[in-house]
């Protein structure tokens, strides 16, 4: 027996009835459901603007690179197009290089220092103490040992030897930066699995009460020739109304999370920056209405493996 057009207003109604017939276990999983998404949603929100400023920090790392002071002009560019062609596996890695000669690092030193180390930097005279500075930037933190290895290699090179007299990198800073990247998608996947998993549980033991709760009704269908799919329909669609309802309760509830730690919390204390909830909308959306359903609809089709079967 196939579900025919007329059957569908019918199958809602079960569907329906099987939700307020069993309401205690209904609230149970839309509870525990909506937790779960929301949980979910506001830890990967968290993720995305850890990485956002994860992402800022990364871009004022700098790699400053002193020039040997013997070191004359054509060398030093040469230098510094050796550095700009830097590469690994065909991926370009250094994203700009600015070459600051000794006159230019002493005159900053003076506009900086000038008034409270006047004294000092006049001993020198008319012998400039700087060196040229080759201060480059990076595309992403996950390279900067790359980018180490291949800065000591020029420096043994024939025509670049020992040009490179100090490298001034903070490479435990984004060192740092990849391992928090690490733990927080480490942390964001298994909370996320075992929320999930305890949400399909939940939807199982109500599709499975509902089916108790029917099974007089059930056994006289399938002795007249209904399907597996007829019978195990209504309930599926059961979950998939358990599933969308709590996920437009959790995207509600998140939103209104979202506003309070990013105005009230974060917004005040200026530290760091928070996406505007605009630009993760469509995924919370699209994350939550899937999830949600996708969960109502596996839960369901666990608890009715049995009638699953023609």
């Amino acid at each position: 027996m196939r579900l025919r057009f007329y059957n569908v207003i019918y199958t809602i109604r079960l569907a329906f009835q099987g939700i307020f017939r069993n309401g205690l276990m209904s609230l149970a999983t839309i509870f525990v459901l909506t937790s779960a998404l929301i949980v979910t949603g506001c830890t990967w929100a968290l993720k995305v603007n850890l990485d956002h400023n994860l992402k800022e920090i990364n871009a004022y790392n700098k790699i400053v690179i002193f020039v040997a002071k013997e070191t004359d002009e054509n060398t030093v560019t040469l230098l510094r197009e050796k550095i700009e062609d830097i590469e690994a596996n065909g991926k370009k890695l250094i994203k700009t290089v600015e070459h600051k000669t000794k006159e230019q690092v002493l005159t900053e030193l003076f506009e900086t220092y000038g008034d409270k180390y006047a004294d000092i930097l006049q001993m020198y005279g008319d012998d400039n103490p700087c060196k040229d500075e080759l201060i480059l930037t990076y595309y992403d933190s996950s390279d900067v040992n790359t980018i180490k290895y291949q800065l000591d290699a020029i420096n043994e090179q024939e025509d670049t030897f020992k040009t490179i007299e100090e490298i001034n990198a903070r490479y435990e800073v984004a060192e740092k930066i990849e391992e928090i990247k690490d733990i927080g998608g480490l942390i964001f996947t298994w909370l996320m699995v075992l929320l999930l998993i305890v949400s399909v549980f939940i939807i199982m033991n109500t599709i499975k009460l509902a089916v108790f709760s029917r099974r007089d009704e059930i056994s006289i269908m399938r002795y007249v020739g209904a399907s597996g799919s007829y019978v195990a329909f209504p309930f599926v669609l059961e979950g998939m109304v358990l599933g969308a309802f709590s996920s437009g309760i959790a995207f509600g509830l998140t939103y209104y999370i979202y506003r309070i730690f990013a105005v009230n919390i974060v917004g005040e204390s200026g530290l760091i920056t928070i996406l505007p909830f605009s630009e993760l909308i469509y995924e919370l959306l699209i994350a939550f209405f899937g999830i949600g359903i996708g969960l109502g609809i596996i839960g369901s089709l666990l608890s009715l493996r049995k009638y699953n079967k023609d």
